[in-house]
């Protein structure tokens, strides 16, 4: 089974790192499935306005997506934590994103 790709936003004041043991048990619970965590404006660069915030992450995603481009094709998993969910969802809706869940 071919597992659809996850990309990991971090909350306020977060890092990528906030989200590596989630991607490690996913690693091992589900063999195979990529999952990324975005670096965009860490730790206290997440005092930025929403504007630039959902700028930031949309130009990072859309990296990430354009180098794995043959994973994303069929969707994704986009899961932000706190302030992470609100960047996430300000993306969805300024961007055409095949977003599964």
């Amino acid at each position: 089974m071919a597992y659809k790709p996850v990309v990991f936003v971090h909350g306020f004041i977060g890092h990528a790192s906030d989200w590596d043991i989630l991607r490690a048990a996913l690693s091992k619970s589900h063999p195979g499935q990529l999952t990324f965590a975005t670096t965009a404006d860490s730790s206290m660069s997440s005092l930025h306005p929403l504007p630039r915030l959902t700028e930031d992450t949309w130009l990072e995603l859309k990296s990430i997506i354009a180098n794995n481009s043959a994973v994303f094709a069929d969707g994704f998993h986009l899961v932000g934590h706190s302030q992470g969910g609100l960047v996430s969802r300000a993306v969805m809706m300024s961007h055409q994103l095949n977003v599964e869940n």
